[in-house]
């Protein structure tokens, strides 16, 4: 069994060895050593069994667990690379338990590692993490910042094959960089991430993305996707003319963010239903890319 991949199962796979005391996992923490047994608990259906270990089972029982089987479909090694990425891909794009930039982790490193990690690099760059700091926990453990960062480089290289689904969108995008479908300097891109959020930074920090409060015409320290797009996407475009090592012009261009931020034509582009389509994508980054052209 060595050289073996677990596509899909894998934690049935691991509690039903660490109930054998078969399990040795020092990755985990704690970890888990072979000769440890997992201790059944909140057994509702059959409650005499809670508290027991593999052992203290009756015999009966030991043995029908161990004659139990599992059906296993096996990929040879010397299958696809391809054929293992759709096949997990869509064992797992139905589940619930996974965030879709999750599946899209896992998945896609069954192609190749390297954009996977460009990514999650690049979620970790503290202007980045500056603008985007009052997302939830709940966003955070399921790899939303991941995905910002692939949205902001979807959007920026690949807003004209946007056709009617935000996700299948972005895993396409994921798909062709990973597979070298399309081009990706991978310097020059990295360059541009981080002027955009170092500018954005520096000059709106946790506002980069509020809304304003409607009563107060105030910016709210706060996330909305639709800013994220509109404003990253717009101050990338603009990117070559913005004077970033100007402070009295950096000064001008936060004003007039937060002037654009209370326009009512932005407002309505970035609020309400119905704004995932394409036509509203491209208003919300032209929108941005416009006002910056003219500052």
């Amino acid at each position: 069994m060595e050289n073996t991949y677990i596509i899909d199962g894998l934690q049935r796979i691991s509690s039903y060895l660490h109930f054998r005391g078969e399990l040795e996992a020092d990755h985990l923490d704690p970890k888990i050593n072979k000769g440890e047994y997992l201790r059944l608990s909140e057994c509702d259906v059959v409650p005499e069994l809670n508290g027991l270990v593999f052992d203290q089972l009756p015999t009966a029982l030991q043995i029908r667990l161990k004659r139990a089987f599992v059906r296993v479909e096996v990929v040879r090694k010397g299958s696809d690379t391809n054929l293992k990425y759709h096949m997990f891909k869509r064992l797992n794009v139905g589940g619930r338990l996974l965030s879709e930039q999750q599946v899209r982790n896992c998945t896609i490193r069954l192609l190749s590692n390297g954009f996977a990690d460009f990514i999650n690099r690049l979620s970790e760059n503290v202007s980045f993490r500056r603008c985007i700091g009052i997302i939830t926990d709940e966003q955070q453990l399921a790899s939303f910042d991941q995905e910002l960062v692939l949205r902001f480089f979807a959007i920026k290289n690949s807003i004209h094959t946007f056709k009617h689904d935000v996700s299948d969108f972005l895993t396409e995008y994921m798909e062709m960089v990973t597979l070298g479908n399309t081009p990706f300097d991978y310097n020059k891109q990295e360059e541009e991430f981080v002027a955009v959020f170092s500018l954005l930074a520096e000059t709106l920090g946790e506002q980069a993305f509020g809304q304003v409060d409607r009563k107060t015409m105030q910016i709210r320290r706060g996330f909305s996707v639709y800013h994220f797009e509109g404003i990253s996407g717009g101050v990338c475009r603009a990117l070559s003319l913005l004077k970033v090592d100007d402070a009295i012009w950096k000064e001008r261009f936060r004003s007039r963010l937060e002037e654009l931020k209370k326009d009512d034509r932005f407002i309505t582009i970035t609020t309400g239903g119905g704004r995932n389509s394409p036509g509203s994508l491209r208003q919300r980054v032209e929108f941005i890319e416009s006002a910056l052209k003219a500052l």
